[in-house]
């Protein structure tokens, strides 16, 4: 242990040390990223992230190593042997490929396997690059400290990827980060500290080497050219898919057709605004909203010209809004509006008068003139009810009571209106019992001729005899039965 303390403090230049582990760190956080990124890729693209990771990786290994190498001071002549030097940077490659391969398979214990082969290929790369020096003696090695420093880099690195991070944040990627830069270098100044020069004025080093000072400037160059080249990758594609996902995230809150907001996000506005009513103690209107004729312009002119009308329709309504008003397309011809109010329920009535009236107006279409109407319900927070689900039913079932009302088009919720849908509702239940339990009675109503008073046959009719309501009559049974609109 005294001896690699004592190669770190006294035979390792401290700038190029530092240089070293800044470079280490950052490259190490960056490979972490990049593995997330590889995690989450298709098939398709999954040997091609791998591989760009692991050229980052093992660029990261291979800069820190020689960089802390160049900081190595033996006090004798000394340099650096080019196509070994090259062959340890191209065995740290290869090393992090198999590592990363198998840390991200599904074989038990992938990522402690993974981890150690990646310390095995950072020795594997450090002993390599170590045969690169070429000095003016003989070069000795301590086998314990060899194994020690084997043992440090397996160890660690199976620690480092058994916390290996599930998602991008930088938080999640400090504890891996460190005990991956901890991995490297505690292998490295071992490593280093297993060395010891002899020297010999017998041998020579070739004048033909590369000098200190080109390579260190070639080993960074390389590191920021090759680490940088996968941050930009990772960086380009991260901003794609965010891109995607804000694209995704706008088709599922927004109706295709009329680009206004949906259903889906209409009930998480108004969850969100109920809170934002709690908070202010004041109301929010609900308002349902259903086209009248709008079948019309489609059975006459065309689906592709109802379209257009709904496209207008909306492109009006969004125009007018204001702070604290909203217009989402929940249906065929169905919008849904909110607003909040200070509590006084002729605010949220003028809304809907307001809305009735840009509807109304008539719309130039080609050479025509369309022109629908609105029948709206409205239903109030809190006093109609206090989840989204609830408010928005009972402001439907205010809003189909308007269709049916021959003088008011806008009808605000009131609780008989739940007494008479579950009236109809237990009618429609009971009907399809009616036939089994024999309820059903056909009558025969004569038909005669106006003139000769004669008979000229028989109208069928059939009455429902209920148990408990006695005679249901047709226009009460066919008006429970149908909806409105």
């Amino acid at each position: 242990m005294f001896r690699v303390l004592n190669c770190f403090t006294q035979e390792h230049e401290f700038g190029l040390v530092v240089l070293a582990a800044v470079f280490c760190v950052i490259g190490c956080l960056i490979s972490f990223q990049l593995v997330v990124r590889t995690r989450r890729s298709t098939r398709e693209q999954k040997f091609g992230w791998l591989f760009l990771t692991a050229v980052a990786a093992g660029s990261v290994i291979w800069t820190t190593h020689f960089l802390a190498m160049l900081g190595y001071e033996p006090n004798i002549t000394h340099s650096y042997d080019p196509s070994t030097t090259l062959l340890s940077w191209f065995i740290a490659i290869i090393a992090s490929v198999l590592a990363l391969y198998v840390a991200l398979s599904n074989m038990k214990y992938s990522l402690h396997v993974g981890g150690a082969l990646f310390g095995a290929g950072v020795g594997a790369m450090h002993y390599t690059g170590m045969s690169a020096i070429m000095v003016a003696g003989t070069v000795e090695y301590d086998d314990v400290l060899i194994a020690a420093s084997i043992v440090f880099g397996m160890g660690l690195g199976a620690v480092a990827f058994h916390f290996c991070p599930q998602d991008t944040k930088l938080k999640s990627h400090a504890l891996p980060t460190g005990l991956l830069v901890l991995a490297i270098v505690s292998l490295h100044f071992t490593g280093m500290g297993a060395v010891l020069i002899v020297p010999d004025a017998t041998i020579s080093v070739p004048e033909s080497l590369i000098a200190k000072e080109f390579l260190a400037l070639c080993i960074t160059a390389t590191m920021v050219v090759i680490v940088g080249t996968g941050l930009a990758a990772y960086t380009i594609d991260h901003s794609s898919e965010q891109a995607a996902l804000a694209q995704y995230r706008h088709l599922a809150l927004h109706d295709t057709l009329t680009e206004l907001p949906n259903r889906f996000q209409a009930t998480e506005v108004i969850e969100s605004w109920i809170k934002k009513a709690e908070d202010s103690e004041g109301n929010l209107a609900i308002i349902a909203i259903d086209l009248n004729r709008f079948k019309v312009v489609n059975d006459v002119y065309g689906h592709s010209t109802g379209d257009k009308l709904l496209k207008k329709i909306a492109e009006r309504l969004g125009n007018t809004l204001s702070e604290n008003e909203f217009v989402a397309r929940v249906g065929g011809d169905e919008f849904l509006a909110m607003v909040l109010t200070k509590g006084n329920e002729s605010e949220a009535i003028d809304f809907a008068r307001k809305l009735v009236a840009l509807i109304s107006k008539p719309y130039e279409y080609e050479d025509r003139i369309l022109s629908v109407g609105a029948s709206c319900g409205v239903a109030l927070y809190p006093q109609d009810g206090r989840e989204a689900e609830e408010l928005t039913l009972r402001a439907d079932l205010a809003m189909y009571r308007g269709k049916v009302d021959p003088v008011e088009n806008i009808i605000r919720y009131d609780a008989t209106m739940d007494e008479q849908v579950r009236k109809r509702s237990e009618l429609s239940l009971a009907l399809r019992e009616a036939i089994d339990k024999d309820e059903l009675v056909l009558y025969y109503q004569p038909q005669t001729d106006v003139k000769s008073g004669d008979l000229v046959g028989f109208e069928a009719l059939i009455r429902w005899n209920h148990p408990e309501r006695g005679v249901v009559s047709p226009s009460e049974l066919f008006r429970s039965l149908k909806k409105p609109g």
